[in-house]
């Protein structure tokens, strides 16, 4: 087995392994996805844990990954313990504002940003602090239908995982994406000053 010698060669083979890693995680999301089930918080299997590590590892040097949209790094005060939990999220710039869309229903973020109505969004060393707003669901829901909608009528893993999720179909509505917002609440961040 030949190892790296230089510097150049050891930065080329990591980002290489990330990368493979990334494609690993996108194909375990989306079987995740499209086999995960609407019960309580999402309970991520060992893959899946792998999976999100990468992805962390990724945005934290500031290697942008997009899922259901660009994504970048939430760290948000738990609830209980009171300490920084940091998760990778998907961000949604719809008509000049940000949104989080919990996809995967009501998970430990999705709390404890409830909790703490503030947080940071960081990709590599450029970090926002927010503060957080959940919206309604008659707002919710038009917002959902904006950011997700073109990939819920795609085919594919995406729009499967995303229709089984959020339990809509390709022609789905706004009062139907109002449904899905009851069990996938939509968050407005606005940087603080």
């Amino acid at each position: 087995m030949h190892l790296p010698r230089d510097p150049g060669e050891w930065l080329f083979m990591a980002i290489l392994m990330i990368g493979v890693m990334g494609v690993g995680m996108l194909a375990v999301h989306g079987v995740r996805s499209h086999l995960g089930g609407h019960g309580g918080p999402m309970r991520p299997g060992i893959l899946m844990s792998l999976a999100t590590w990468v992805v962390h590892r990724m945005l934290s040097l500031g290697i942008p990954v997009s899922i259901l949209g660009p994504m970048m790094l939430l760290t948000v005060r738990g609830r209980r313990s009171g300490r920084a939990r940091t998760v990778p999220v998907d961000v949604h710039d719809i008509t000049g504002r940000r949104y989080l869309i919990a996809t995967h229903g009501v998970g430990a973020w999705v709390l404890n940003l409830r909790a703490a109505g503030e947080g940071t969004l960081r990709l590599g060393r450029r970090r926002t602090a927010f503060t957080a707003r959940e919206l309604a669901l008659e707002e919710a829901g038009p917002i959902m239908h904006a950011a997700l909608g073109a990939l819920v009528a795609s085919d594919g893993w995406c729009g499967d995982g995303l229709r089984n999720n959020l339990r809509v179909e390709r022609g789905s509505t706004d009062p139907d994406y109002v449904t899905a917002a009851r069990d996938h609440p939509v968050f407005e961040v606005q940087p603080t000053p």
